[in-house]
């Protein structure tokens, strides 16, 4: 994903979900693309703990799942998550 999208934007990377959310609130991205489960914080709580904070309260945010379920695509939603992207 990195490769795609660095060429037009500038990527930051964290190694698991608390350090995505550090990341986050410090520099107040335009998008938060994040793994469904990551070590640490999964990309629920990391979905709610950025909403909770007024800085990223409008931040969207895509979750990417190697899950296809609907049940998780709505736990998504729910938690404030825009939209979800399956993975191959």
């Amino acid at each position: 994903m990195r490769k795609e999208l660095e060429p037009n934007y500038r990527i930051i990377e964290a190694a698991d979900g608390t350090a995505a959310l550090k990341a986050a609130l410090s520099r107040q991205p335009d998008l938060v693309i994040a793994d469904y489960m990551m070590p640490n914080l999964d990309g629920l709580a990391l979905c709610g703990e950025l909403r909770s904070h007024e800085t990223c309260r409008l931040t969207p945010i895509m979750l990417v799942t190697a899950r296809s379920d609907e049940d998780v695509r709505l736990s998504a939603l729910r938690q404030g998550a825009n939209d979800v992207l399956v993975k191959p």
